[in-house]
């Protein structure tokens, strides 16, 4: 029993390291698309890059920016004086190794299936990845039919309370084959809202719905998205 709470201590410190890391980098890459928006605008795929970033988290950041920009990411850690690697998610429909075939003239190695996928790059082609892998995802993404959201229920502002939140929570974890819920209130009106935070990276709404119940709404790291 000892040994095993000695373990299990330090895995939860681990954890605990890693999920800062995971923020940390997500931040980044998503300062990093807001200072130079043309590489989500103009590009199919998403293609980062930096020299300090540790290798162990970038292929959870890049699940997260996937999900979020509905177009396959890839993140590269790429020190200096050694080879850089990458660590790359895909969105339903489009085969990311498919993809990164079509660009093995410019990868020293790659492998994977087709949601997830790592290779090896010479840091100086990058630039050289992001056009072509761009490339090879848009070709795939015009035979996809327009992306849908499912919802699974719809709500009033009234019933979004934190014992909601608690009973959904139950249901966890979520992923493959326990998707998350998605929750959705119709006729919602925007009152208000307002850029908040010490770098202006978040944003604070004030919502109204059908029923004229009215509802303060913080969206963290939402104030470079559109309503």
């Amino acid at each position: 029993p000892d040994c095993a709470r000695e373990w299990a201590l330090e895995l939860e410190r681990l954890n605990a390291r890693r999920q800062l890391v995971t923020t940390q980098i997500t931040q980044a890459a998503l300062n990093l698309l807001r200072g130079q928006p043309k590489l989500a605008s103009d590009y199919q795929a998403l293609v980062l890059s930096h020299a300090t970033w540790p290798g162990g988290v970038i292929g959870i950041v890049a699940g997260r920016l996937a999900e979020r920009y509905g177009k396959p990411a890839v993140l590269i850690a790429a020190p200096e004086g050694r080879p850089a690697r990458g660590s790359g998610r895909s969105i339903p429909g489009v085969d990311l190794v498919a993809a990164l075939q079509r660009c093995a003239h410019l990868l020293e190695g790659f492998g994977g299936h087709a949601a997830a996928a790592g290779f090896s790059i010479q840091a100086e082609r990058i630039p050289e990845l992001r056009d072509a892998l761009s490339r090879a995802v848009a070709a795939q993404m015009e035979a996809l039919p327009e992306p849908t959201r499912a919802i699974d229920e719809y709500v009033t502002l009234h019933e979004l309370t934190l014992d909601l939140v608690a009973q959904i929570s139950r249901l966890a974890p979520f992923g493959a084959g326990n998707p998350p819920l998605t929750l959705a209130i119709r006729n919602l009106r925007l009152v208000s809202e307002a850029i908040i935070g010490n770098t202006g990276e978040h944003r604070r709404v004030v919502v109204e719905d059908a029923q004229d119940a009215s509802q303060t709404v913080f969206w963290w790291q939402g104030a470079g998205e559109p309503l």
